[in-house]
């Protein structure tokens, strides 16, 4: 999330949608329900609905978070979408953190079938399977939302999750879910300049992201998000992190600190997953449990984009306020924290055969770095696009397939190609 290439980036993700519909009008290719997920493809006008085995079917669920923050209202959306869909055969109710349990302890209720379902991170799962479920909700210095997205739909990321939650009555439903855009790197009453400069800093974080700063030796501290404005205001703190550039707004954040450092580096993304109970799953029949896939995946999507341009302008919030410096994080700071991240997550890895599968696969999801640039030029452009445009729907042996738009090299040129050459639009 650097100041200068979010444009880009949301021009890459409007134009998933523009170029779908542009595809859909042209002829010869599927419409986005079709498409973003890997299950038979089913028309929305298609379904016969009436037809459904399942009929009056509600599930209570919960989200891990209160009414009136944005990982509510999306969850909300996804829920909304899905009993549209469904013709109001399957209705997902949803329920704030805490309401039937407490928030962030979701995993354990759905496994007991306390909740039929519930939108909530993986990251709240490790005390039951240890610091790898972390790396299902995010990774310092990982992937872009969009290929986060990606890495469950068409990767091995909603395998990996099923296996890891097997021993559980928990369904996963790959790609469906609540994904945010980059949280701010941090906000600070101290310049940074030098990755030196992190040393003298006491900081409010947590989680992966402050064992890397405790590495490069910053002091960290934790305390509700509730508590920093009195402990930046009584220099408890130099410095904190919390979350998206509208959600850091909202708390008013931009009153309390001199300087905001903008990086994908620290928080690229955060997912947040949609798990069913498996006896409630198994009892639904094979439509609609494709319409649970296909709308989750495609509410999931969406709200991704929304919440991108709205974290875009709410960034433009910080710089015209006046009171506050935004900036850039300093490469050299990035890349000594990316470095330390990556040291540190190999030792995380050592002696775990599970976490560095999973690591390896995220790691290797993204590291074909010439993928989409169809004409060599060293970018990824509107040029891209087109020829992508042109290989589009073939397979493997296809006069028009082209390796290149082969993003997770499956033997086809999909939707989740796609969301992967607008991820990298502008680079």
């Amino acid at each position: 999330m650097r100041k200068g290439n979010l444009t880009g980036k949301i021009f890459g993700i409007a134009l998933v949608l523009v170029m779908i519909g542009a595809m859909v009008a042209l002829g010869g290719f599927a419409s986005q329900s079709q498409i973003l997920v890997g299950a038979v493809p089913v028309e929305a006008s298609d379904r016969n609905v009436e037809g459904l085995t399942n009929t009056g079917v509600h599930w209570t669920g919960q989200c891990a978070f209160g009414e009136g923050t944005p990982f509510f209202d999306a969850a909300q959306d996804m829920c909304d979408a899905i009993t549209t869909a469904s013709g109001g055969q399957l209705e997902l109710e949803l329920v704030p953190g805490g309401a039937v349990c407490a928030a962030t302890k979701e995993f354990g209720a759905v496994d007991s079938g306390s909740l039929d379902f519930a939108v909530t991170g993986p990251a709240y799962w490790q005390d039951r399977f240890g610091h790898v479920a972390a790396l299902f909700s995010q990774r310092v210095g990982g992937m872009l939302p969009a290929e986060k997205y990606c890495w469950y739909v068409s990767g091995d990321g909603g395998d990996l999750a099923q296996e890891m939650t097997s021993s559980y009555r928990v369904h996963f439903v790959p790609g469906a879910g609540v994904l945010s855009p980059a949280e701010i790197f941090l906000h600070s009453n101290c310049q940074i300049n030098h990755a030196s400069d992190l040393q003298r800093l006491k900081i409010r974080t947590s989680g992966d992201s402050g064992a890397v700063l405790a590495r490069m030796g910053a002091s960290i501290l934790y305390m509700p998000g509730s508590a920093i404005r009195n402990a930046m205001q009584r220099g408890v703190i130099h410095a904190f992190e919390y979350s998206t550039p509208c959600v850091n707004w909202d708390m008013a954040f931009q009153e309390i600190a001199d300087y905001v450092y903008v990086s994908e580096c620290r928080a690229p993304h955060d997912f947040c997953a949609l798990i069913v109970n498996s006896d409630r799953w198994d009892e639904l029949d094979a439509d609609l449990k494709r319409i649970v896939e296909e709308e989750g995946s495609i509410a999931t999507l969406d709200q991704y984009g929304e919440n991108q341009e709205a974290n875009e302008n709410c960034l433009g919030y910080f710089e015209d306020y006046g009171g506050c410096d935004v900036q850039d994080l300093p490469q050299e700071v990035e890349d000594a924290f990316l470095e330390e991240a990556s040291d540190y997550y190999d030792e995380e890895a050592a002696g775990d055969a599970f976490y560095q599968e999973v690591l390896e696969s995220l790691r290797s999801f993204t590291t074909d770095g010439r993928k989409g640039d169809f004409d060599g030029d060293d970018d990824i452009d509107i040029y891209d696009f087109v020829m992508f445009a042109a290989a589009y729907g073939s397979e493997l042996g296809d006069d028009n397939y082209n390796p290149v738009g082969d993003f997770d090299d499956d033997g086809d040129i999909d939707i989740f190609d796609f969301v992967n050459l607008a991820a990298a639009y502008g680079t």
